[in-house]
């Protein structure tokens, strides 16, 4: 089995994973109150297949999202 991440194609975007309602209903929100550009849009959900890789899951969970998300709100914290 290859991961989520192994799939994509290296040194460029690559396709952007599927993701199920759930993780829509969770990203949308989080873009409009983070007021994400449409390439930190595309990292955090490639953040979320790393994590979904990592935890040997094939398809990006709501978890995986909810962390990356979390992940880029921290960043935005300690940004100077």
């Amino acid at each position: 089995m290859r991961s989520i991440t192994a799939r994509r194609r290296g040194g460029t975007s690559g396709e952007i994973p599927p993701l199920d309602d759930e993780c829509e209903s969770i990203l949308k929100p989080a873009v409009q109150e983070l007021a994400l550009s449409a390439r930190a849009h595309h990292k955090t959900i490639r953040v979320a297949s790393t994590i979904a890789d990592l935890d040997g899951s094939e398809n990006i969970q709501a978890q995986d999202l909810c962390e990356a998300v979390q992940y880029r709100n921290l960043d935005r914290q300690t940004w100077f």
